[in-house]
């Protein structure tokens, strides 16, 4: 069973991230997409419901989005060969 809530990522890639929502200006590079694209672009093409976007807990460096909770990853997060990984759990309150 997959848990949307619980990601293993890159742990060199989050450190120093924090949890936040989101900002304008927030970008995404999508696990599987070239480039990079607006978080709000990214969250539309995933169909999240326009009330809960501005709800939606992101583990974030910056600018840039590393895990959109629930949505997806970028490929900086994402675990390669020979990286340290970090699991992280979101529990809602």
């Amino acid at each position: 069973r997959t848990d949307r809530f619980r990601q293993v990522l890159d742990a060199e890639a989050v450190a120093g991230a924090v949890l936040r929502v989101r900002r304008p200006g927030d970008r995404i590079r999508p696990l599987g997409m070239r480039g990079d694209k607006l978080l709000s672009d990214y969250l539309i093409d995933k169909k999240i419901d326009r009330p809960l976007r501005d709800f939606l807990p992101l583990v974030a460096r910056g600018d840039f989005v590393l895990w959109a909770v629930g949505v997806g990853i970028s490929r900086e997060a994402a675990l390669k060969p020979g990286c340290e990984a970090v699991e992280i759990r979101f529990i809602g309150v």
